[in-house]
């Protein structure tokens, strides 16, 4: 029995949410697709989630975790963040 997690075409469930939720934001996958390496491409994308998840967590008023911020945090962990920057500048 196989452990693969693939979810529709991507390598985790998590990672293709991510890519559908946030593949309309037109100024993030220019930052994506014009960096100098994929590694850059990766830690733009990466970034740019990692604020966001900043700013909800903020305007929630949970400044020391729990059980949702908690759960959201883990799923993010499961994104290939290489993969979506990836996908993403192999389309231009």
């Amino acid at each position: 029995m196989s452990n693969a997690k693939t979810y529709n075409g991507w390598s985790t469930y998590e990672t293709w949410l991510v890519n559908l939720w946030i593949d309309g934001h037109e100024y993030l996958r220019e930052e994506v697709v014009n960096a100098d390496t994929l590694l850059a491409a990766k830690e733009a994308l990466q970034s740019w989630v990692d604020n966001e998840y900043d700013v909800l967590i903020e305007a929630a008023g949970a400044t020391h975790g729990g059980l949702f911020p908690d759960l959201l945090k883990g799923a993010l962990s499961e994104v290939n963040w290489y993969e979506i920057a990836k996908n993403w500048r192999d389309e231009e």
